[in-house]
C-alpha cells in the first residue's frame, strides 16, 4: 500500500458598481474599457444675474484644457461621456427651458422671451457634453439686470479605461464646476468637486485550509483499480484591496463591473516534485470533466465543488510530465491553483 503525505495547495494571483456622491468609489478590473453609470451631486445655481453677452456653466476633469472632458492618472484614463443638464433663461421672472439640443441651429422665434430680436444665433448648449449656457453673436448687445439664469448640471457616465499590467492600486479624479458669466475673462471653480476614486481590483484569495490532505489510501488502491470520487472542498474566499468580494460560491464570471471576473487553472508544483512511488489524482469538474493541469477554465464557481479520484499505477507507467493529473507518492505533491482576473 502507498503511503502518501498530504498536498499542499498554494494560491497564486494574478490580478485582474451604482454609485454614491459627492466621493464616490468605482471598481474596475485590469485590462477593462468600461461605460458606468455614476450618480453624483454635480452643481445647480438659481436666479444668477447674467449682465453680459453670454453665461457659460461646465464640469470639467483635470486641467488639461478649460473643458477638458478626460483624464488620465498613471496610466489610467477617466473621460466624461453622459450629462444630465437643464438650463433655464429668465427675463423679469418669466422664461423657458433650454433644451440643450439645438446643436448651434438658430434660435427659435421669440425665444425666451421678448427683448432678444436682436440676438442671431447661440453657440453651444450642453445636452450630452459637459458644457451649458449660451453666448450672444452677431450684436454688442448686453443682457442687463432684467436676465437671471438657473441651471442644473452633473456628469452621470462614464468610461474609465484601465490597461491590463496597472500596478497602481487607486486613482482619484476629481470633477470641478466652472462658471464664466458677467463677461469674465475667464471660468472660475464654484462649488465643491465631485471626485471619483478608482479601484483596481486587485484581489486576494486563499483556501480555507491551505494544508487540504488528500487521502489516496481510500478504497482499493490495487494498481489497476480506479478509487472512489472523492469532493475536495477549497471553500475559496477572496478580498480585494479593503472591499468585501465575496466566496466563490458567490461569484462567478460576469459583464458587470464590481463582479469579479476570472479564469482558473491548476499548475504542476513542479519544484516541490520528487516522482518515487507515486500515484495519479484526478480532479473532476461537477458535470464530471477531468480538469487538465494548465488549462484555463472560466467559472470559479466550480473551486468550491472540485472532486478528486486516485488512480493507482505502476511507478513506469507515470509519466512526469503529465499535464491531465496531479501525481502523489511518498513525497509531498503539490499544484497550484491560480486566479487569473480581467
Amino acid at each position: 500500500m502507498l503511503k502518501i503525505k498530504g498536498i499542499m495547495l498554494f494560491l497564486i494571483i494574478t490580478s485582474t458598481f451604482n454609485v454614491y456622491a459627492n466621493d464616490i468609489d468605482v471598481y474596475v478590473n485590469p485590462g477593462r474599457d468600461v461605460v458606468l453609470p455614476v450618480t453624483l451631486d454635480g452643481f445647480a445655481l438659481n436666479n444668477q444675474l447674467i449682465n453680459g453677452q453670454y453665461f457659460w456653466a461646465h464640469e470639467r476633469v483635470g486641467t488639461s484644457s478649460e473643458f477638458a472632458r478626460s483624464q488620465t492618472i498613471n496610466n489610467i484614463t477617466l473621460n466624461m461621456v453622459g450629462t444630465d443638464s437643464t438650463f433655464r433663461l429668465l427675463f423679469n421672472g418669466n422664461g423657458r427651458i433650454w433644451n440643450c439640443d439645438l446643436g448651434g441651429n438658430d434660435l427659435p422665434q421669440g425665444f425666451p422671451a421678448p427683448n432678444l430680436s436682436g440676438i442671431s444665433r447661440w453657440r453651444y448648449c450642453g445636452g450630452e457634453t459637459q458644457r451649458i449656457g449660451f453666448h450672444l453673436r452677431n450684436n454688442t448687445q448686453t443682457l442687463g439686470n432684467a436676465w437671471r439664469v438657473n441651471f442644473r448640471t452633473r456628469v452621470n457616465r462614464v468610461r474609465i479605461v484601465v490597461p491590463p499590467n496597472v500596478t497602481i492600486q487607486q486613482v482619484r479624479f476629481s470633477i470641478n464646476h466652472r462658471v464664466q458669466r458677467n463677461n469674465a475673462p475667464r471660468a472660475i471653480n464654484v462649488g465643491t468637486p465631485d471626485r471619483i476614486t478608482v479601484h483596481i481590483i486587485q484581489n486576494t484569495c486563499t483556501f480555507g485550509a491551505n494544508n487540504a490532505a488528500v487521502d489516496i489510501n481510500v478504497g482499493d488502491i490495487t494498481p489497476g483499480i480506479d478509487g472512489p470520487r472523492t469532493p475536495l472542498d477549497l471553500d475559496l474566499t477572496c478580498i480585494s484591496e479593503n472591499n468585501e468580494v465575496g466566496t466563490a460560491v458567490h461569484v462567478g464570471s460576469s459583464n458587470d463591473e464590481n463582479t469579479m471576473l476570472a479564469t482558473y487553472r491548476i499548475e504542476d508544483n513542479t519544484p516541490a516534485n520528487v516522482n518515487d512511488r507515486a500515484a495519479n489524482v484526478f480532479l473532476f469538474r461537477p458535470n464530471n470533466l477531468r480538469i487538465n493541469l494548465g488549462q484555463v477554465y472560466d467559472n470559479i464557481f466550480e473551486l468550491n465543488n472540485l472532486e478528486y479520484q486516485v488512480i493507482p499505477s505502476q511507478i513506469n507507467e507515470f509519466d512526469p510530465h503529465d499535464n491531465t493529473a496531479a501525481q502523489f507518492g511518498v513525497f509531498t505533491r503539490s499544484y497550484n491553483v491560480r486566479i487569473d482576473y480581467f
